[in-house]
C-alpha cells in the first residue's frame, strides 16, 4: 500500500477530527485479520501514512513486498513476528519488544509468525521519511511496562531507550486501568493522532473504542480517562 503526505489540522477552537473503527479498512485472507486506519486509496496523516494492526494465524505471514521512504515500528501484543529481507536481514520481535524497519529507497521483506501454535498480534505504525534516508536498517529494542503512563517508544533521537526514526515524529503507547486519567500537552506547530488500541476512553466529551483514533493540532491540551483497561497509542509529528 502507498500513501502520500497530508496535512490536516484542527484549530484550538475546533474539536478534533474523529475518524472511527467502521471506517478502517480490513484487508480478506483467511490466515489474517487485519485493521488499516487508512485504506490504500487514502491519503495519511503529517509523517503517518497509516496504522495497522494485524493478527495472524499460526505459521502464516506475507510474502516478500517491496517497499521505498517508509519505515515501519512494530510492537507485539501477542506472539511472536519474523521479518525477512533480500539484504540478508532477519529479525524476530517477541512481546516486550518493539522494532523498527526502515526501508530506505528501496527494501523487499517479509514478514511471518514462526509459531504454529500461536497467532501473532501486532500493532505497526507506518511513517514516511525523507528521500535522503537511502540506506535500509532495523532497530529492536525491548519495551519496558509503564502502566498509567506514557511510554516512548520511537523518536527522532532515539532517547529514554526508545527506537530512533527519521522523521520528527514520537511514538507512545499507554497502559490505562479502569478510571485511569492521562494528559499530554501538544505543543504549537505539532500534530497528534491518537488511537485506541484496546478498551474504550472518554476524550473531549466522546468516547472513543478500539480502533477509533482522533486528529488534533496544537497548542491542545490532550486530556484522556479509561472506562476499562485500555491501550492507547498517540503520534506527535511536525
Amino acid at each position: 500500500m502507498t500513501h502520500t503526505k497530508l496535512g490536516i489540522s484542527a484549530p484550538l477552537h475546533l474539536q478534533p477530527r474523529i475518524r472511527r473503527h467502521a471506517k478502517r479498512a480490513v484487508p480478506f485472507a483467511m490466515w489474517l485479520e487485519a485493521y488499516q486506519t487508512f485504506a490504500e486509496d487514502e491519503q495519511g496523516f503529517r509523517h503517518l501514512q497509516d496504522i495497522v494492526e494485524c493478527r495472524m494465524a499460526p505459521a502464516s505471514g506475507f510474502d516478500f513486498q517491496t517497499h521505498a521512504a517508509l519505515e515501519f515500528v512494530t510492537w507485539m501484543l501477542e506472539g511472536t513476528l519474523e521479518t525477512l529481507d533480500t539484504q540478508g536481514g532477519h529479525t524476530r520481535v517477541n512481546v516486550g519488544e518493539a522494532l523498527r524497519v526502515t526501508a530506505g529507497a528501496s527494501l523487499t521483506h517479509c514478514e511471518f509468525n514462526p509459531s504454529p501454535t500461536v497467532r501473532a498480534n501486532c500493532v505497526q505504525v507506518w511513517l514516511s521519511i525523507p528521500p535522503a534516508v537511502s540506506n535500509p536498517s532495523a532497530e529492536r529494542r525491548t519495551i519496558s511496562q509503564c502502566s498509567g503512563g506514557w511510554q516512548l517508544i520511537a523518536s527522532p533521537t532515539g532517547r529514554d531507550g526508545s527506537l530512533m526514526v527519521h522523521s520528527d515524529s514520537e511514538i507512545r503507547i499507554a497502559q490505562l486501568a479502569a478510571s485511569d486519567r492521562i494528559g499530554y500537552h501538544l505543543a504549537t506547530e505539532r500534530h497528534a493522532c491518537l488511537q485506541v488500541i484496546t478498551g474504550c476512553v472518554s476524550f473531549e466529551d466522546l468516547s472513543l473504542l478500539r480502533g477509533d483514533s482522533a486528529y488534533l493540532s496544537g497548542p491542545a491540551v490532550i486530556e484522556l480517562k479509561a472506562s476499562e483497561p485500555s491501550e492507547v497509542l498517540l503520534i506527535d509529528m511536525s
